[in-house]
């Protein structure tokens, strides 16, 4: 088991579950509500919901890259510490609370892919 693995699992599904619900209620139906165009309300739907996916996705993930010995290739860890950590960086940016959850992935997702690496070698 790698602590750093599971620990960017548990903080990214407590995450996924906030947004899909929380994020939902607060966010995605008020959006939904205004008087935006049809076409800006179908985009903001799908991304909704393809950033729930990639979210539900990395955290299954993570979870086999912690509890499995060369289940996943570092580069996929590595991948998606990277997007969690240029994700954080732009909601930061945009002074988004988002960006204390996903930071925090990325930056586990590189210590526990690092241990990862060592343990295999070793």
């Amino acid at each position: 088991m790698r602590k750093a693995l599971v620990g960017a699992s548990l903080l990214n599904a407590a995450a996924t579950l906030g947004h899909a619900t929380v994020g939902t209620v607060y966010t995605l139906l008020p959006a939904l509500r205004s008087s935006l165009d049809p076409d800006p309300k179908a985009t903001l739907i799908a991304v909704w919901v393809l950033s729930s996916m990639l979210m539900i996705t990395t955290t299954y993930v993570l979870i086999q890259a912690a509890y499995r010995n060369s289940v996943y290739h570092a580069g996929t860890l590595r991948f998606i510490g990277v997007s969690y950590l240029f994700s954080g960086l732009v909601f930061a940016f945009l002074a988004l609370p988002q960006w204390a959850v996903l930071i925090p992935v990325g930056v586990l997702t590189f210590w526990g892919e690092k241990t990862h690496m060592e343990q295999d070698a070793v």
